[in-house]
């Protein structure tokens, strides 16, 4: 278990960092990867439905991903404490009310079509669209502890194995994709179920490596005395993380929603072009994973000046990477012949 609560030097920080990072480029290459594997095995009919819902996973993401990402950082905040006995009880209470939110997720299922309607999707797909949504939607509460998981493994400082594990996932996901593909007859859902599949053995490795090295952690679950109290201390972390990240899918909402009145061929180029911005985008999403696990382990122990350090340290990174990164488009577009 790592300690944040002290200044740290860089080569420390480092060692930390570089795991997240090499796991955010590994998962956004995934993406590319696994979008060039299902334009091989799936009808461009398949492709541009896919293509017209994903502003869908993005608020499955966001949303439901984000809050059980908040379950652990409200575990984290009790790291910084050095408590056992009541991080015990934040361990308890989060999969308690983890289990809640993945219930909860799992009412989209019943909003598939309205959510279609909204999104503007071509008529020509809805069909399979509906399909794709469905089973997407079924693997929220995969999603859930997948999260969850994660972000306690960065709490506790194993940034280490919570990127290896990540990364197999995203190695993975194009060869289950392929097989779902492939060895089944459920034609569009397959790429939604390869989904569910890889979330549910992500989740469960990283349950397997926290009850062989932190067992204590996990004890005999206690009654909530108050439960209105607890989750709304839980969902205070986590809508904390997630309001940003709405307020950019609602922009990006509307941008999908313009996009499915044009084309198929423009339908499908724009989910190209948001895999790459993802891509680029990928080592500013390690610096605010980092941060989430960092400036929780000081808020809980109470070291205001550290938080403040490490927010600074952290944030002047990110905005390191965004100058590489503008840099980089510049230099590309003027290498094309592309005028910005």
């Amino acid at each position: 278990m790592n300690n944040f609560t002290k200044e740290i030097s860089r080569k420390e920080m480092a060692s930390f960092l570089i795991p997240i990072l090499c796991m955010k480029l590994f998962e956004q290459i995934s993406g590319i990867t696994n979008t060039a594997v299902m334009s091989r095995l799936l009808s461009p009919q398949m492709m541009v439905c896919i293509s017209a819902c994903r502003v869908y996973p993005m608020i499955q993401n966001n949303l439901i991903g984000s809050i059980a990402t908040g379950f652990g950082i409200y575990v984290t905040r009790f790291i910084g404490q050095r408590k056992p006995d009541r991080l015990r009880e934040a361990v308890s209470d989060a999969l308690f009310c983890a289990g809640l939110l993945a219930i909860a997720g799992s009412g989209l299922l019943f909003a598939v079509k309205p959510l279609l309607l909204a999104a503007s999707i071509p008529a020509d797909i809805y069909g399979e669209a509906y399909i794709y949504l469905f089973w997407l939607f079924a693997g929220s509460g995969a999603l859930v502890f997948q999260n969850l998981f994660l972000s306690l493994l960065y709490g506790l400082g194993e940034s280490a194995f919570a990127g290896s594990v990540s990364t197999a996932g995203v190695f993975l996901q194009p060869f289950l994709t392929y097989f779902f593909t492939c060895q089944s007859q459920m034609a569009i859902a397959a790429v939604p179920a390869a989904i569910l599949a890889n979330r549910l053995l992500l989740a469960a490795a990283m349950l397997c490596y926290l009850l062989r090295r932190y067992r204590w952690l996990f004890g005999r679950h206690r009654y909530l005395k108050d439960l209105a109290a607890v989750w709304k201390k839980l969902w205070g972390c986590g809508f904390s993380m997630a309001a940003m990240l709405i307020m950019v899918w609602c922009g990006t909402f509307m941008i999908q929603r313009k996009a499915n009145q044009m084309p198929s061929v423009y339908i499908s180029a724009y989910m190209y072009a948001i895999l790459v911005e993802d891509l680029f985008l990928a080592p500013v999403y390690a610096c605010r994973q980092a941060a989430s696990a960092i400036l929780a382990q000081n808020a809980g122990a109470g070291r205001t000046d550290l938080v403040r350090k490490y927010y600074w340290r952290l944030n002047r990174l990110s905005w390191l990477f965004c100058a590489v990164l503008i840099g980089t488009i510049y230099a590309g577009a003027a290498a094309c012949g592309v005028s910005i």
